[in-house]
């Protein structure tokens, strides 16, 4: 397979979390909107979503939306399908947890579309390596820079 023949680009957290079944509703979702992007949603089924997370990601998302003016309600999931020519124009700086918000204020400012479909989430026994405060604070000052900064 060619290099160019590489679209689009699947990113899945290496959590454990997400089913490699949901892939197929990513992409059709991206072909049936001609989406740039389309990011998976937990937020249909929240039963077993600890309910720190569940606060966290509807706060941020809410926030990510009016940032990146398209509507989007899960933006910190991590189980993403993005054509490859919005990778290939937006240059990401992030090394941490804030990288997806990065990739989604980024693309919206680009002009690219993002679009949302449901995707099953398992939680186990599995200890988040997400610290609430630090994670917080370096969340809070990367917005302030995309935001404020050059």
């Amino acid at each position: 397979m060619k290099d160019s023949e590489c679209d689009p680009v699947i990113i899945m957290d290496g959590d454990g979390q997400h089913d490699i079944a949901d892939i197929e509703g990513l992409i059709h979702r991206m072909e049936e909107t001609g989406a740039d992007m389309v990011i998976g949603t937990r937020m249909a089924d929240l039963a077993n979503m600890p309910r720190l997370r569940v606060v966290v990601n509807k706060f941020m998302s809410w926030l990510l939306s009016k940032l990146s003016g398209q509507h989007i309600p899960d933006t910190q999931c991590g189980f993403r399908v993005i054509k490859r020519r919005v990778l290939e124009n937006i240059e990401l700086k992030s090394e941490k947890f804030e990288i997806e918000s990065e990739i989604i204020l980024k693309c919206a400012k680009a002009g690219f579309r993002i679009e949302s479909a449901p995707i099953k989430t398992v939680y186990r026994n599995e200890k988040s390596k997400i610290n609430p405060f630090f994670d917080t604070l370096r969340f809070i000052a990367f917005i302030i820079k995309t935001k404020f900064g050059r």
